[in-house]
């Protein structure tokens, strides 16, 4: 079987991995897999392990430097405007979830949208030259929105199946605030990606209800695989395996002292602030014997740590920065507890791996979750603390107070992890069959 793929999504090994696994696993599975990538650049490594030709354009290039100076210079206008009304510190009511505003709301419509046009254009005229390169494919992917409507035009031209492929979406609060007709004028190219017919849909279910969003697009649920995300057992398994003294040189924790951990991307929408907030809380009760170590760069940053240096949490609320994904991991497995509070979805890799390892959650019962418990049986679902959003605060510490009484600590070492879990390698043997079924139709 032989794949064209179409995207600009990043070969990330930390963060989003879709990409980086799904092309590595299903090599592994005897796919040929060719990728063409759109206005990103490719590292050496990358291009040396797969096929990869790249298509980048001067024209991107410098409309969207124009394009993201202006945006920022308008930001700095209004952040200058306001920062007379408001503390620079100040955050919204830890119960309340935030409006959904989205970065590319502004620029959709001047930037993403000509340059998909004009790089569908570029691609359109290559396959017309390379016209045997493209009749060799047995299929044409669309990798996240940037690569859909490429490849819609390629599939049609040149008569392939066509799949299409969303890391999770951002439409299922916009249409709910705003119906169709508000979404397409804010998000556009959200829109039209998603609103494409293909032979195959592949949806990750990470707590945005992408499932809800296609139905009600009008997707047939017969062409839609909706899977989550999985972990990686061999990975995970390396990290039970660590010495004592690389835990030791982590340097995690004072005798008796407990230990929570938030890895995230410190943007607005994950509300690390309500981290912040619950340790606060913990404090005035008298408990300060812990601490909370934020994995994770952003905007958000220097506002959270000057909020801590105010309120005087530095002994206990210890800002990490980007850390590698192996980092992180060993951060979570010998963290008594991991904590998210994001508005939208808190079904991330940092979750999903704590759980592998045993480690207890705290997190918003929002229901993001259930799709990868529902695969993953194994999983104690004793050891996740679900805070109702609309008494957060005396929930989670309620919660907090309750646990760490009946806690007692857990060797980092002896847990194994769970046998019938959902894994990366099942994702991938999932989406491999129904690439086979949807290829042999035509």
């Amino acid at each position: 079987m032989k794949i064209l793929l179409i995207t600009n999504a990043p070969f990330l090994s930390a963060g989003n991995q879709s990409l980086r696994r799904t092309v590595q696993g299903l090599k592994e599975l005897g796919v040929d897999i060719e990728i063409w990538m759109l206005e990103r650049e490719v590292s050496k490594d990358i291009s040396n392990r797969y096929k990869v030709k790249a298509f980048q354009s001067l024209v991107f290039k410098l409309l969207r430097r124009f394009v993201k100076a202006a945006v920022r210079c308008f930001r700095k206008v209004l952040k200058v405007t306001n920062r007379r009304k408001k503390s620079p510190v100040a955050f919204p009511p830890v119960t309340v979830e935030l409006p959904l505003v989205n970065d590319k709301n502004c620029i959709e419509w001047v930037l993403h949208l000509p340059i998909v046009i004009l790089n569908s254009l570029k691609l359109t005229i290559y396959s017309f030259i390379n016209w045997k390169t493209l009749r060799s494919f047995d299929a044409v992917w669309g990798y996240e929105r940037m690569g859909v409507i490429p490849a819609l035009l390629l599939s049609r031209i040149f008569k392939k199946p066509l799949i299409t492929s969303f890391q999770g979406v951002v439409l299922y609060d916009y249409l709910r605030r705003y119906g169709k007709c508000g979404t397409l004028l804010r998000i556009p190219l959200d829109f039209f990606s998603a609103k494409v017919r293909a032979d195959l849909v592949v949806i990750t279910d990470d707590g945005t209800r992408g499932l809800e969003v296609f139905e009600k697009l009008g997707h047939k649920r017969e062409n839609i695989l909706f899977v989550p995300n999985g972990i990686c057992k061999k990975e995970l398994e390396a990290i039970l395996k660590t010495t004592n003294q690389d835990w030791e040189n982590l340097n995690l924790r004072e005798k008796d002292e407990l230990v929570f951990v938030i890895a995230k991307r410190l943007i607005e929408a994950a509300r690390i602030e309500r981290a912040i907030f619950v340790a606060m809380e913990l404090r005035k009760r008298g408990l300060d014997d812990f601490k909370l170590f934020v994995i994770g760069d952003g905007e958000e940053r220097t506002k959270l740590q000057t909020f801590v240096d105010i309120n005087g949490l530095q002994n206990n609320v210890i800002f990490l920065g980007a850390l590698p994904y192996e980092a992180t991991l060993k951060y979570i497995a010998s963290c008594d507890m991991l904590w998210s509070f994001h508005d939208f979805s808190n079904l991330t890799n940092s979750v999903q791996d704590a759980l592998a390892l045993g480690r207890y959650v705290l997190t918003l019962d929002d229901g993001s979750l259930e799709g990868f418990l529902r695969l993953s049986p194994d999983i104690d679902q004793n050891k996740i603390l679900r805070v109702r959003l609309e008494n957060f605060l005396e929930d989670a510490v309620e919660k907090i107070v309750q646990w760490r009484q009946e806690y007692r600590t857990q060797s980092k070492h002896s847990q194994s992890i769970p046998e019938e879990i959902w894994t990366w390698e099942k994702r991938i043997q999932t989406i491999y069959g129904r690439l086979k079924r949807t290829v042999n139709r035509r």
